[in-house]
């Protein structure tokens, strides 16, 4: 299924802009197959809130919310990839007029968003070297210190320095590995999802 076409958006094309900011990769959007099988996999609750950081031309934020009807939020530093999200999620909202309630895309360094109590989800797509993730993922644990919720951390093609970092220096266990249809040659195409705390 052509999901941009159906959503009014346009995702696809890759940016082949490197950044500029020392530590951060350049956009690449998770494919919508895969997509389809990490939110058929996993439960979602019903207020649950998903930032996207790396969000780039705010696929997932707008997927996440087409599949399940709750907020999401994406954050970029790229001031061009955010203007590309603002104006897909205008096109998105055309005819989901609540989803401009629902849906937020915000231009910053990934540590400088704070994260807010409703955050409980958490999506990455290797935007960032592990130092910034690690800085990331304090800011997730010192919200989680504040108001106490169960909370993910979902990984797609996962580095191998996120996950020693998750499985070493937080509290994060691993709850789910999500193999990808059709994929049987490379072992980082999955989701690992990493969660804390009550549901």
């Amino acid at each position: 299924m052509d999901y941009d076409k159906q959503l009014g958006i346009d995702t696809r094309q890759r940016d082949g802009r490197f950044p500029q900011q020392a530590g951060c990769h350049r956009y690449e959007a998770t494919p919508y197959s895969c997509l389809d099988t990490l939110f058929m996999e996993i439960k979602i609750p019903r207020k649950s809130r998903l930032v996207d950081f790396g969000c780039g031309k705010g696929r997932v934020p707008m997927f996440f919310h087409y599949l399940t009807g709750s907020e999401a939020v994406g954050i970029d530093m790229d001031m061009a990839l955010c203007d590309e999200a603002r104006v897909n999620l205008a096109n998105f909202c055309a005819v989901r007029k609540k989803a401009l309630e629902k849906i937020q895309f915000f231009c910053c360094m990934a540590q400088e968003y704070k994260v807010q109590p409703q955050d409980d989800l958490f999506y990455f797509f290797n935007p960032f070297s592990v130092g910034i993730f690690s800085t990331v993922v304090g800011n997730i644990l010192a919200s989680y210190g504040e108001h106490p919720r169960h909370i993910r951390i979902m990984l797609y093609y996962p580095s191998n320095e996120y996950l020693q970092y998750l499985d070493r220096y937080t509290p994060f266990e691993l709850e789910h590995e999500i193999s990808l249809p059709g994929n049987s040659v490379d072992e980082r195409e999955c989701f690992s999802i990493w969660g804390m705390g009550e549901n």
